[in-house]
């Protein structure tokens, strides 16, 4: 039968005096008659508003942004265990200047599909992972994540 729900996670923190935050909107339906996953992109925000606002993905820009988000969702639709294919509809995402990048984001994004599904996230990748975000300040700004490496991309 067909299955269609909204996800979200949000992250929102300061560790080590640094700030992390990024939340992501998705819907998932499961696709019947496909024989892979699909993600699409439906940003509708307005971007950067002023300082200290935070700003909501538009429909152009934020790339690197949009990159850690894609990338997030590719390697959660891996993990989990399920045989159905999936579409995955980013509907939202927000974050700001200061408190988020790519990494951030691939995090929140994987996080809000592993949720909600069974998976084989080992508890060994997932501090891997958390170990890589909440060191991503101290890579480039635009800095993507590796979840096949369990590394940042170089």
């Amino acid at each position: 039968e067909k299955m269609k729900i909204e996800s979200k996670y949000k992250l929102g923190i300061v560790k080590n005096g640094k700030p992390f935050y990024g939340e992501v909107i998705l819907e998932i339906e499961s696709l019947p008659d496909s024989d892979r996953h699909e993600v699409v992109e439906k940003y509708s925000g307005k971007g950067f508003k002023s300082q200290g606002y935070v700003e909501s993905i538009p429909p152009e820009g934020y790339d690197a942004w949009k990159i850690g988000i894609k990338t997030g969702v590719e390697y959660a639709l891996k993990r989990i265990n399920d045989s159905r294919k999936f579409k995955v509809t980013i509907l939202e995402s927000n974050g700001l200047t200061t408190d988020t990048n790519p990494i951030i984001l691939a995090y929140v994004s994987s996080r809000a599909i592993l949720k909600e599904f069974a998976n084989n996230e080992s508890e060994t990748d997932l501090n891997k992972i958390e170990e890589i975000v909440f060191n991503s300040w101290s890579y480039e700004y635009d800095t993507q994540i590796s979840f096949d490496k369990l590394d940042v991309a170089k």
